[in-house]
């Protein structure tokens, strides 16, 4: 018993010293102190200022309670509680774990004192976004939102990028724009001038931005939903998503060219014009005229440099009026008690009442005249003309010579010459004419007919007489055409007219059969819409409605060219490999049926008109261009890409 007894103490005791032992250990594991922290949230009341969180060996990142990058400091130590950080801003950065404050210095002075409001052992959250990268050059940061909201994306905020690159999920060798206009330029590996890291808060670049998909969590995008490239065929795509928006957007363009064979030029103002200026070296001086400028010392006068009048000369434009001049006196003549036929004494004399000297005049000795003068006769002291200047008499001639002359040829400050006056240049694609900027002929509408652009120099001339005879009416009733496979009696009048030109005819089997495909999808949606989630670009569909999205979208790649043009398959034939080629034609049916998803009003129908929809039997959707989209677009090439096979 009393073995049993020591037993049980023995083993009592064991457990407690091991969980003795233990918990300090877990404890510890479960404690964030300075020798562990990687983020924390600063601020000065509850609200938070800002989050600082380490980057990397020895680096931490600074962000605003808004995610936008503060500052990036070096790691100089820890201990048990603190981490102690500098930049070349701050020359001491505290984080106390233990008082929980947050302290920046500037030499003595302290910056900023704050309360920690959280600790993290992990720099980044465990449920990170895939952050993507979507390449397209100057973007302003309204034009990047617009396009994500368009594809159901929102731009990353700084933050979520240095979490997706540090959870190695982000490698993106380009500068990025991130929600609040900075840029990020993301990467694994030193490349270039830029080292590993997330590379917040750089300047430059404007080359795409980063974004996540809404409502995402992880790293992949939600299994309930499919890309609506996915919804044509399960099969890999030639090109990436960016590349494939840039060669939908080029058939778009080429096939409204050729549905809009006229458009108007765009225009715009670039201010009134200025005067040009003098070439480098020149002055204008008057009459328009540039002159090469005097020496110092001179005045031009028409092409001539004159030197000004010394002091106290009158300035008589080409001559110099001499000042008043003087009598010196009666002088000294020879007197009783000088020395017989000498004129010493009278010289001594003069000199005892003139320092400046004295000289001999006939018989008499007078003061010499003072600098700048001469004498004229016996008693007169008259100016004298400097040196280089013509004596006249009462005054002195200017000396002078020639100096170049030239007409005004040069705009200053980057202006452009056009005419007799100088402009601010125009952006590419266009050209001044006077202070209008005017858009130059796109190459899809290449043809100049002055104030417009046409696909031929035939165009050019009914151009104005059919968009302006187009009936109004016409514009109205496209819904009704579209639903009726051109059986709509809006194929009247001008639009009966356009309807010659047509490629396909209102009772063509295969429009037919396209339309009445289109219709059963429509329906489909309409049926289903309540339970179909429509979200840029991706669609939760029901099987059925995905089922006839592929039968569509085949039958029409089967007649792409009749459906955009016989030159557009052609230049997708000749760029492509026949399964990417299919692939593309594809992609474009489903680009009719997501907008015609969405169509309901003439608005939206006349987005789906204007990238030539299935249903264009009559010609109609020229019309309505024309009457509601008039004016021309920017050249669209055909884009770069590397397809993938």
């Amino acid at each position: 018993m009393k073995f049993m007894k020591t037993n049980q103490y023995l083993l009592i005791m064991t457990i407690l010293f091991l969980f003795l032992g233990l918990c300090p250990q877990i404890t510890e594991a479960q404690t964030v102190k300075g020798t562990n922290v990687k983020k924390v949230e600063i601020g000065r009341t509850s609200a938070k200022e800002g989050t600082l969180v380490q980057s990397g060996p020895k680096e931490w990142t600074h962000y605003h309670g808004d995610g936008r990058l503060f500052v990036k400091y070096r790691e100089n130590g820890r201990d048990e509680w603190s981490v102690y950080l500098s930049s070349s801003r701050f020359s001491s950065v505290i984080i106390n774990l233990w008082l929980k404050t947050f302290v920046m210095k500037q030499g003595n002075s302290v910056f900023y004192s704050g309360k920690i409001l959280s600790s993290s052992l992990q720099a980044t959250n465990a449920n990170v976004k895939a952050v993507k990268f979507y390449s397209r050059a100057s973007l302003t940061l309204a034009q990047a939102r617009n396009i994500a909201a368009q594809n159901g994306w929102e731009l990353a905020t700084p933050a979520q990028v240095v979490a997706a690159w540090q959870n190695k999920g982000l490698n993106a060798f380009a500068y990025g724009m991130t929600s609040n206009g900075t840029y990020c330029v993301p990467i694994q590996q030193n490349n270039g001038s830029f080292r590993r890291g997330h590379n917040c808060g750089v300047s430059g670049g404007n080359q795409g931005f980063l974004y996540v998909v809404k409502n995402q969590s992880g790293n992949t995008a939600s299994t309930s939903t499919i890309n609506r490239s996915a919804a044509v065929a399960k099969k890999r795509s030639p090109l990436t998503p960016n590349e494939m928006a840039r060669v939908m957007k080029w058939i778009s363009i080429k096939t409204s060219a050729a549905r809009l064979p006229f458009c108007w030029r765009q225009s715009y103002g670039r201010t009134a014009g200025k005067p040009m200026v003098c070439q480098a070296g020149y002055k204008q001086e008057t009459a328009g005229l540039c002159y090469q400028p005097c020496k110092a010392g001179e005045k031009g006068v028409a092409t001539f440099c004159y030197r000004n009048c010394p002091a106290g000369f009158r300035d008589d434009g080409l001559y110099c009026g001499k000042p008043k001049a003087y009598g010196r006196g009666g002088g000294y003549p020879w007197k009783i008690g000088d020395r017989v036929g000498s004129l010493d004494g009278a010289r001594a004399r003069c000199s005892r009442a003139n320092p400046q000297g004295c000289e001999k005049y006939g018989a008499i000795i007078y003061p010499k005249c003072r600098a700048g003068f001469k004498p004229a006769g016996s008693n007169i002291c008259s100016p004298i003309c400097p040196s280089g200047y013509t004596d006249i008499g009462v005054s002195c001639k200017k000396p002078n010579y020639s100096r170049d002359v030239k007409p005004l040829t040069r705009c200053a400050g980057g202006l452009q010459k056009d005419g007799a006056l100088c402009y601010p240049k125009c952006r590419n694609d266009y050209t001044g004419r006077g202070p209008v900027c005017w858009q130059n002929c796109p190459v899809q509408q290449n043809v100049d007919c002055g104030a417009g652009c046409a696909t031929t120099k035939g165009q050019c001339a009914k151009a104005v007489f059919n968009m302006t005879s187009a009936p109004i009416i016409a514009a109205l009733k496209i819904a009704g055409l579209v639903a009726t496979a051109g059986a709509s009696s809006a194929a009247t009048g001008g639009a009966a007219a356009a309807a010659k030109g047509s490629k396909l005819a209102a009772s063509s089997p295969k429009l037919i059969k396209l339309a009445s495909m289109l219709s059963k999808i429509k329906k489909l949606y309409e049926a289903n819409k309540q339970t179909i989630k429509v979200a840029a670009g991706t669609y939760k569909v029901v099987t059925a409605l995905q089922s006839e999205v592929n039968l569509f979208s085949k039958e029409f790649a089967d007649n792409f060219g009749d459906m955009t043009t016989p030159e557009i398959e052609k230049e997708i034939d000749r760029r492509f490999s026949r399964e990417a080629a299919l692939a593309i034609k594809k992609e474009w049916a489903v680009h009719h049926i997501s907008m015609n998803m969405e169509a309901n009003t003439i608005t939206t129908s006349k987005n789906f008109i204007s990238v030539a929809s299935v249903a264009d039997p009559t010609g109609l959707s020229s019309v309505v261009n024309a009457f509601l989209n008039p004016l021309c677009k920017e050249s669209t090439p055909f884009p770069t890409v590397r397809p993938k096979f």
